[in-house]
């Protein structure tokens, strides 16, 4: 007998069940939240293609950054070795020409110029 009144039971929560799942359905209340789930779905695709587009554009001044580095320390070093070419050539001049007091000249140049690319290359 106790049998038969648990499965009597059963049967009417799961009838009652059922009829409210339906119910809900019927009413749209199921309806309305998968919307709200899709709209809030659209909303996090497009925060996240912002995100991208953000991430792609600070890429891109990475990249730009990086380059005009290179080609500023390219510069630098072609100006180095011109400022150096120069240099010799002047030192040079001035040893062929024996001249004592352009000679200290240079040599304060010199010191002066090593002491300027010390301080440039920290």
């Amino acid at each position: 007998m106790d049998k038969i009144y648990i499965s009597i039971i059963s049967t009417l929560i799961i009838i009652i069940i059922s009829i409210s799942i339906y119910i809900l359905i019927k009413t749209g209340f199921y309806n309305s939240i998968i919307k709200e789930l899709q709209s809030e779905n659209k909303y996090l695709l497009s925060q996240i293609s912002s995100a991208e587009s953000l991430i792609d554009f600070q890429n891109a001044k990475i990249n730009n950054y990086a380059v005009n580095m290179k080609k500023v320390e390219e510069k630098y070093m072609q100006d180095i070795a011109y400022i150096n070419k120069k240099y010799n050539a002047l030192q040079e001049k001035y040893k062929n020409a024996g001249n004592v007091e352009c000679l200290g000249m240079m040599n304060m140049i010199d010191e002066n110029q090593r002491r300027f690319l010390n301080e440039r290359e920290k």
